[in-house]
């Protein structure tokens, strides 16, 4: 978060934008309010992926990792129904770049 800062990007007030309900509002209120989100979060993931995985192949392997872990967890999870999907609950291995959901792999160790 620290180097999200330095860059000089405030993370945005989540309550507010979780207040807005804008899914009843027609859809280019929607787009609009969309482009205005998109604009106020910096992609600090890639540069995460950069930092800690310094060499092409490195790179690469974690991406794919993380990638096709991802593709996974989000199968198993609408199959299983599983709701309360946010960044607390979705965890990166620092090592592979695999995510994993920490409330699954708790159920089934």
């Amino acid at each position: 978060m620290n180097e999200y800062r330095n860059k000089s990007h405030r993370p945005p007030d989540m309550g507010k934008i979780g207040a807005l309900e804008i899914d009843k509002k027609p859809l280019h209120v929607q787009l609009k309010h969309y482009d205005d989100l998109v604009g106020k979060f910096y992609p600090a993931l890639g540069d995460y992926f950069r930092q800690q995985f310094p060499t092409p192949q490195n790179f690469f392997k974690a991406r794919s990792a993380y990638v096709k872990s991802t593709a996974a967890w989000s199968v198993i999870g609408y199959i299983m129904g599983l709701g309360d999907r946010h960044g607390e609950n979705i965890l990166i291995d620092i090592y592979s770049g695999e995510t994993f959901h920490v409330d699954c792999n708790m159920l089934f160790n």
